[in-house]
């Protein structure tokens, strides 16, 4: 039987993680995906939000369709105006 899940998006400035919850709220399985940074138009390093935006779906997907996990939930914490 799958176990349930709460899909957590740490989407911070040098790391991006998803933290798996169970329904105790205890961790149950942690990822972390590091992206290079990009220069935006002022030739700022920024995060590739397109590169993020991948990750982010296809993290989803996976867990949609897993034997192992349940997925209940979604959220994100982030930094800034990461996901702005």
């Amino acid at each position: 039987m799958k176990e349930p899940v709460i899909a957590i998006f740490d989407i911070g400035k040098t790391n991006k993680k998803i933290i798996l919850f169970n329904d105790d709220l205890k961790v149950v399985d942690e990822t972390e995906q590091k992206f290079a940074e990009i220069p935006d138009d002022d030739g700022f390093e920024c995060d590739n939000i397109d590169l993020i935006e991948k990750w982010i779906k296809e993290s989803i997907l996976k867990l949609i369709h897993s034997e192992k996990w349940d997925l209940k939930a979604v959220n994100f914490t982030t930094y800034g105006a990461t996901l702005v």
